[in-house]
């Protein structure tokens, strides 16, 4: 008994030395001298200005994941697509290839504005393939992607207003989204959340280029939109009497090149056709 008295009266002791060595540490360590040093030094800021950071590299982490498991929006798709298409047939194309500055960019910007056409964005990729004379390809909205074959052009002599045209007509179908129209597969991803694994994903980017490729090669576009869109050239060109005319004058060379030169034989089934335009362009006839 009197053995436990005494070790109960030395845990005690020691309990009180430790505490009275605590409080004789903390007189020693002057934490608010510390917290005033720190900030006098900056390192508090810093430490601060890092955590900010940090935090902000978080989020925007975040904000990229979550950008990563949406599709595009619609707006954006089509830009992003079309141009995977392009370098998917980049070989059969034959885009890449040394070429002068032909001035054609300049001269359709000088055109646009002309008629009333402002703010429009475009790209032309001229191609040294006869085996698409001319496309446009969907992209954001006011924005174009043309294909421009250089033998085409180079076939009918065409001048850089001859050229304007062309390219008229194909931004004229791609504003009333008819490739867009003619796409037989539903888009309804676009925009939403990728759930699909990595191979369903490329069976749907395959399925959609070879939708690509049937409206490029195959499809074209049919009579009712092909007169709808020489109702809006000529509404576009008869204040300008001189255009207009240069419009019927280039219809009339691409009718004569598709009759007689085998290489453009397949161009009637994807634009029908100049013979059909110049007709609808043709002022009635009265009959008294």
């Amino acid at each position: 008994m009197k053995a436990l008295f005494i070790l109960i009266i030395t845990i005690s002791a020691l309990s009180q030395d430790k505490r009275f060595q605590e409080q004789k540490e903390d007189a020693v360590i002057d934490y608010s001298s510390i917290r005033t040093l720190l900030k006098k030094d900056g390192l508090g800021e810093i430490q601060r200005s890092k955590e900010q950071k940090l935090k902000s590299l978080i989020s925007e982490k975040k904000k990229i994941e979550k950008k990563r498991s949406f599709y595009p929006s619609k707006d954006e798709f089509f830009s992003f697509f079309s141009k995977y298409w392009l370098s998917k047939n980049a070989s059969l194309l034959r885009w890449d290839f040394p070429k002068p500055d032909y001035g054609i960019a300049s001269h359709f910007k000088e055109f646009l504005e002309k008629i009333g056409l402002i703010e429009r964005k475009f790209s032309i990729m001229v191609i040294n393939t006869p085996e698409i004379t001319h496309f446009a390809l969907p992209s954001n909205p006011g924005e174009y992607i043309f294909i421009l074959s250089l033998p085409f052009m180079k076939s009918l002599d065409l001048s850089k207003e001859d050229i304007s045209l062309i390219l008229l007509e194909d931004m004229l179908r791609i504003d009333e989204k008819l490739f867009e129209k003619a796409i037989e597969m539903k888009l309804d991803f676009i925009g939403g959340q990728i759930k699909k694994s990595r191979e369903e994903l490329q069976a749907q980017h395959k399925k959609l280029l070879k939708e690509y490729d049937r409206i490029i090669y195959k499809r074209g576009f049919d009579f009712g939109e092909q007169f709808s869109i020489t109702k809006k050239m000529d509404a576009y060109l008869k204040p300008d009497p001189m255009i207009w005319s240069n419009y019927i004058k280039l219809l009339n060379k691409i009718n004569k090149l598709v009759k007689n030169n085998n290489l453009y034989k397949k161009y009637n089934k994807i634009y029908p056709s100049p013979q059909m335009q110049i007709k609808w362009l043709s002022p009635e006839k009265k009959v008294l």
